[in-house]
């Protein structure tokens, strides 16, 4: 498995919501980050998909001691943000928020991918932030790439705890969505911190 050390950051690391909770006999922490399969996280921990994290965190939240695991579930910046445009605005799922914040933002709701990109750059709503900004100043045991969930937790606690990651949670339509080639560089020139987090994960692996 992948890891993946954040503790010599040179920037300053802002860290948002960790979880800690006990699957398979492991102490695990685990990064929240919003489409980064959360929804497969809250439901192992016996919430709905839709139930806030602040609800999740008041029980769950890690305030620090000894662990066996520390994960966080990283997936290319495009697709991302391609499932975020899914399944807010073209399905509406959970989205009143981020509805809000295209009509704040832009003035509407976004036409088409591009549109929405040009939107999510401005990081104006949390499912935008980019992945990194997410992480502590600590090493992270496991950088699971999304794709690969299943397996890693099956290596982790065992294929009885890990069935709650077999198939995906809350996962948007089959929607065939373009991709402009302005559009690919602008993600990557704002998603930049994303793009290096995973080309270290991938050289270390």
């Amino acid at each position: 498995s992948m890891s993946f050390d954040n503790r010599w950051a040179l920037r300053r690391v802002p860290g948002r919501i960790h979880l800690a909770f006990d699957l398979g006999g492991k102490r695990i922490v685990y990064a929240y980050i919003r489409k980064g399969a959360c929804s497969a996280f809250k439901q192992v921990l016996g919430y709905h998909p839709s139930e806030s994290i602040d609800t999740v965190a008041q029980q769950y939240r890690y305030v620090g001691g000894p662990y066996d695991a520390a994960l966080f579930v990283w997936r290319d910046p495009v697709e991302r943000l391609v499932s975020l445009y899914k399944s807010k605005i073209i399905e509406r799922r959970g989205a009143q928020g981020m509805i809000e914040a295209c009509e704040r933002v832009l003035g509407h709701v976004p036409a088409d991918f591009d549109e929405f990109v040009d939107f999510a750059v401005g990081m104006p709503d949390p499912h935008c932030w980019t992945q990194y900004s997410h992480l502590r100043r600590m090493r992270y045991t496991h950088a699971i790439p999304m794709g690969g969930l299943h397996e890693a937790m099956v290596a982790l606690v065992g294929e009885e705890h890990a069935s709650a990651f077999a198939s995906p949670v809350n996962a948007s339509r089959d929607i065939h969505v373009d991709v402009s080639e302005a559009t690919r560089n602008k993600i990557a020139r704002c998603y930049v911190d994303d793009y290096r987090m995973i080309r270290r994960i991938k050289a270390a692996g």
